[in-house]
């Protein structure tokens, strides 16, 4: 190991660096101004010998003042010799900190996190836990760094052409999915393609300004349709995935490799990451209390700050109950909304009064609970069947006890979360109740325009597509009180409709173990475990 300390100021080493030995400094005693250094010098050094000694010893008996002379010189070399040791201690500990500093992370081991259990591994990104799960098994096309800047894995370069309204991202050469299969540009198409069907704002924006995708060689144009230099930030979004034509193929930097329902999925480094092997061996999924978790969401402010870091996951859950079919009556979404409200404020829930937060909306929705008596009378003359989305599955078990102790009768079926649009299409669906994340940092009026475009279903028409562009025109006059009063015009449609209650929210941090080392999280919140290791 080569390794420079200056124990001296350089110029007195003249910045060379020595092999396997560290320069240690030397006490030496003081030179005197003639530059005489010999004992038998005279009066310089005598001089200097009753400096240190503090007495003149032209008064004291000759032999006797020479001992104590030599008793005193003695002492400043045994004092040289404890600083020269001294000082090689220090060196030695600030040699072994470099090294431990220099040593690269190691391979291998396994981190626990706990998350809420998914009900596929076909992308299906619902909730929060979904999130970070699906961010641990599918890569994204761009990371959003907090910096402000954009990093990916796939692309090699992206490009935008002022003349033509064209973004080219320029695939890497050589990447492969997880079972070994290339990824090519039309696996990249498809994927784009697949983002834009989606029923989520983040696709909409998207599929409203491309005109048209096509393959040029190992590249993939994006044709807009007017000028927007900053697209590529539209596609730095968590739901944008390369995804394989095969089931069970992925792109992230883990692959599940067993899972246990109910407990478990045990997921292994992909040696085929895009963006390298991660240094872990194994990250393993833990869906309950069985195992102490690494890292887990949680409430903010629960856990112990010693063993634990705790990160604000920047993230809100919101969940709502629908009406997506014909109106129903009053009485009914009122029984539906108590009953659904208390179970859900009994899993730790919180309560929400409005579209988005509490805190943020200029209208607070207010709707009057019924004693349980009056739920059941209300629901028992009808034979009602909620859905539910997929994600919420984790809540099965308690909701079914919490309706039977209620004594109340309701049937439940839970719905995937990429079918949920083709079979709100499909069927007669009077109640439904869904979840939407939102990230806190996102603008009020981006909030609205999310929960109208994506949970509204057939209702959006054209009064709402009209109140959505008047909202997008109000935006840009950075008002605060137009923007308050555009949104309190939509809230208020929606409650007029009545077809869209806010049940409850639910807030996050994210605690990960301190003895983790590389442990980093997104701006929405994921932590990305591909730099990850143990100490």
């Amino acid at each position: 190991m080569t390794a420079c300390i200056f124990s001296r100021p350089k110029t007195a080493v003249s910045g060379k660096c020595m092999k396997g030995i560290f320069p240690v400094a030397r006490s030496v005693l003081s030179v005197p101004e003639d530059g005489k250094t010999s004992r038998g010098s005279g009066s310089a050094w005598m001089a200097r010998i009753k400096k240190v000694s503090g007495r003149n010893c032209n008064s004291g008996a000759g032999v006797t003042c020479r001992n104590k002379h030599r008793k005193t010189i003695r002492k400043n070399r045994k004092r040289s010799a404890m600083s020269r040791i001294k000082w090689a201690l220090i060196l030695f500990a600030l040699s072994v900190a470099l090294m431990y500093g220099a040593i690269k992370p190691t391979y291998g081991g396994e981190v626990r996190i706990r998350l809420g259990e998914p009900a596929t591994f076909a992308f299906s990104p619902s909730n929060y836990s979904n999130l970070v799960f699906y961010s641990l098994i599918y890569e994204n096309f761009f990371y959003h760094e907090s910096s402000g800047r954009l990093r990916s894995n796939l692309f090699s370069n992206y490009h935008y052409d002022n003349s033509k309204h064209t973004l080219t991202l320029d695939l890497r050469r050589n990447l492969s999915f997880s079972d070994g299969s290339p990824v090519t540009p039309d696996h990249v198409l498809k994927s784009l393609e697949s983002f834009i069907s989606r029923n989520l704002l983040g696709a909409r924006k998207l599929g409203k300004r491309i005109r048209r995708l096509q393959v040029s060689g190992d590249s993939i144009v994006i044709e807009l349709a007017y000028h927007l230099p900053d697209a590529v930030f539209l596609l730095a979004v968590p739901e944008l995935i390369l995804q394989a034509d095969r089931d069970n193929v992925f792109s992230g930097p883990f692959i599940p490799v067993e899972w246990e329902q109910g407990r478990f999925i045990l997921l292994k480094a992909n040696s085929f990451y895009p963006g390298g092997r991660s240094y872990l061996d194994h990250v393993r999924v833990i869906f309950n209390d069985e195992s102490n978790p690494d890292i887990f969401l949680s409430t903010p402010g629960r856990f112990d700050a010693e063993q634990f870091s705790e990160y604000n996951a920047g993230i809100f859950q919101n969940v709502y109950l629908s009406f997506p079919g014909d109106r129903v009556g009053e009485n009914t979404r009122m029984a539906l909304f108590s009953l659904f409200r208390e179970f859900f404020l009994s899993q730790g829930y919180s309560e929400l009064n409005a579209l988005t937060t509490d805190a943020e909306s200029p209208v607070t929705i207010n709707m009057r609970r019924l004693p349980l008596a009056r739920v059941r009378s209300v629901l028992r003359s009808s034979r009602i069947q909620v859905y539910l989305q997929s994600s919420l599955k984790r809540e099965e078990e308690q909701l079914l006890d919490f309706l039977k102790t209620k004594g109340v009768s309701i049937q439940t079926r839970f719905i995937e979360d990429g079918q949920l649009r083709n079979f709100m299409e499909g069927a007669h669906v009077e109640y439904l109740i869904l979840e939407k994340v939102f990230q806190q940092r996102m603008p009020l009026e981006e909030k609205v325009r999310r929960v109208v475009s994506e949970l509204t279903f057939g209702r959006f028409n054209a009064q709402y597509l009209q109140l959505i562009n008047e909202l997008e025109e109000v935006s840009r006059f950075n008002s605060d009180e137009m923007l308050l009063d555009q949104v309190a015009k939509i809230v208020g449609r929606i409650i007029e409709e009545g077809f869209l209650i806010p049940l409850c929210q639910q807030r996050y941090s994210m605690f990960a173990n301190r003895r983790l080392r590389g442990f980093y999280m997104d701006l929405y919140g994921r932590p990305l475990l591909q730099g990850m290791y143990l100490p």
